[in-house]
């Protein structure tokens, strides 16, 4: 019988050191090592690294869910919202910014994009087309929110391939906000007089 304590010990130390690591430099070897459990033990669950990447990606799917959740019922605001749950989920960004940086392999660019589908149900993105006051159809309006999180992962993959920590998420996404918002601005028609 399989004991579901190190089964979900083999998830949570997993999801957390390929937030870190990505899928390249992932070892089995090494997480039984920072686990303290055995790779026997490993094979006992999974059969293979691929079936426990499934695994992960499945675990982190719920994470997202959670995401969204206590982003857009947070009292204060969305945007607060998303920040605060930035910091509180702060592995599951790394996971997610570690998909993304790995899109080119099918399998995670599925779930990077199944992750945002995820965000679009719990309403982020009506607050996306509401924040930056964008007239378009929802369509329209996806492939915007995701050139945003495209470029808003692409400065957190900056920071995690450097290791740098001088920002936080949550900063980080304030900056992108700011940006985006003079990228709209830039590009969109002059007022007339």
């Amino acid at each position: 019988m399989k004991n579901i304590d190190t089964y979900n010990k083999w998830i949570s130390g997993g999801y957390k050191y390929f937030s870190e690591v990505g899928p390249e430099n992932f070892s089995i070897k090494k997480l039984s090592e920072i686990l303290g459990l055995s790779r026997t033990s490993f094979h006992y669950y999974f059969d293979n690294k691929d079936e426990f990447f499934d695994c992960l990606i499945e675990h982190h799917m719920d994470e997202v869910e959670k995401f969204g959740t206590l982003s857009v019922k947070n009292s204060s605001g969305i945007t607060q919202g998303i920040m605060e749950s930035m910091e509180k989920l702060s592995t599951g960004i790394m996971f997610h910014t570690q998909l993304f940086i790995h899109r080119k392999t099918p399998k995670f660019d599925r779930a990077y994009l199944q992750g945002h589908e995820i965000n679009f149900k719990n309403g982020i993105l009506d607050w996306f087309l509401n924040y930056f006051e964008l007239k378009t159809t929802k369509e329209e309006g996806k492939r915007a929110y995701l050139i945003f999180v495209d470029v808003l992962n692409s400065r957190f993959s900056y920071l995690i391939q450097t290791k740098r920590t001088v920002h936080t998420f949550s900063t980080l996404f304030l900056d992108v906000i700011n940006d985006f918002k003079l990228m709209l601005r830039s590009y969109s028609p002059q007022q007339s007089r």
